[in-house]
């Protein structure tokens, strides 16, 4: 008969029975056992304990580790009893700059929309007397990361950067995600790069959406995401970067991740403006990208042209030679064309040949809804609704 496994929360549970007994012996190992399990409560609760020294021996730097882990599970408390410790103990360098961005943690936490109350004033109060000395730390660890990265000594500045990123520093987030996607001065960590990159694009830093855009592009070790992926380049573009401009042009222009609903010609216009800005800062790829889109304008033209030869033709009652002139039309997936030729083979009993013209139709529908075309779709599956129980016979 196997036994049940006691929950970390049914741990917690039992020492804090126990702690309000005062049994110190029989409490703290179940306590210690909760927060080595990770959860939040426990390490919090142990982490106060170390650093009143209540029932245990005082220990301060244990009680910042514990307090941390748990500020690091977005527990709210942890996140302030963190900040003031670190705030009271300047003593470490990158401490207060430390307790500052935990200051601010606990502060995006508490925020709910509501009117701030006095804690959140509390907190802003404590962050403005650590404010400059916080920004120096900062920039100071930055400033030395920067140097050993240009002094090519890679680990160093890896370590720096890490060290700034994990005080608050923008900056350091961003590069050190970024070193961590390269492989440089430490293994290549796609995951733990994306975590960085994505807190660095939080805090605004525009390269660091960029470089998002990239990860979840690609899928460089996490699973492709186009819609993320044009989020973060859409971040970025409307702070001027050229190369998220070309992404956001190129990426509205063949529809990919779009969060938002738009017709296929709002798309093509947003496309055009991206693009054009892109060119506009000498970004090579959106200028290509415009010549072809320029040319495919001018094909679409002349596809309109033929279509409509295509149709005159037709209403002066000749339907095969209009079918040849509609082939090229049909053929470019134009739905007015698409949608007339399945008519002409209808009138001719040529059943099968409008199946083939609907199948066409079929791969491209999505991309007509809320469009112009969509009428033509819409046409398509009306003249064929008659015929649905045949189809089957007649693709076999």
């Amino acid at each position: 008969m196997g036994l049940f496994k006691t929950s970390p929360a049914e741990t917690f549970h039992k020492a804090t029975h126990a702690l309000h007994r005062q049994q110190w012996k029989k409490a703290f190992p179940l306590l210690r056992k909760s927060a080595e399990e990770g959860y939040s409560p426990a390490q919090f609760q142990y982490a106060a304990l170390l650093e009143q020294g209540t029932g245990i021996e005082q220990n301060i730097e244990e009680a910042i580790l514990w307090y941390e882990k748990a500020a690091l599970q977005n527990h709210q408390k942890a996140m302030m009893a963190l900040a003031r410790l670190l705030q009271q103990h300047p003593d470490v360098f990158g401490n207060t700059a430390k307790a500052y961005m935990w200051y601010q943690r606990a502060l995006d936490a508490a925020e709910d929309g509501s009117s701030e109350d006095e804690n959140q004033k509390a907190i802003r109060k404590d962050m403005e007397a650590i404010h400059d000395i916080a920004m120096k730390e900062r920039g100071s660890l930055t400033d030395q990361a920067h140097a050993a990265y240009a002094a090519e000594e890679y680990e160093k500045a890896f370590r720096l950067f890490a060290e700034g990123a994990r005080i608050g520093s923008e900056n350091c987030q961003m590069n050190c995600g970024i070193m961590l996607a390269k492989g440089q001065g430490t293994e290549r960590d796609w995951e733990t790069a994306l975590y960085w990159l994505e807190l660095a694009a939080k805090g605004g830093m525009t390269y660091a959406h960029y470089i998002c855009g990239e990860i979840y592009k690609d899928g460089l070790g996490t699973t492709p995401d186009s819609e993320k992926a044009f989020c973060h380049y859409l971040q970025a573009a409307y702070w001027g970067h050229a190369d998220s401009q070309y992404q956001c042009g190129r990426m509205l222009h063949k529809m990919e991740g779009m969060p938002l609903q738009l017709t296929a010609f709002s798309y093509d216009a947003a496309a055009q403006k991206w693009l054009e800005m892109a060119a506009a800062q000498g970004q090579k790829d959106a200028s290509l990208l415009l010549a072809e889109i320029a040319e495919d304008l001018e094909m679409d033209s002349s596809i309109e042209e033929q279509y409509q030869k295509g149709m005159s033709v037709y209403q002066a009652g000749d339907p095969d030679e209009a079918l040849r002139l509609l082939e090229r039309p049909r053929n470019a997936l134009y739905f007015p064309a698409l949608s007339a030729c399945v008519k002409i083979h209808l009138e001719q009993n040529d059943l099968l040949d409008a199946i083939q013209t609907r199948q066409q139709a079929f791969g491209e529908a999505k991309y007509v809804k809320n469009s112009p075309y969509e009428e033509d779709w819409e046409e398509i599956e009306r003249l064929l609704a008659p015929y649905q129980n045949r189809f089957c016979d007649e693709i076999l």
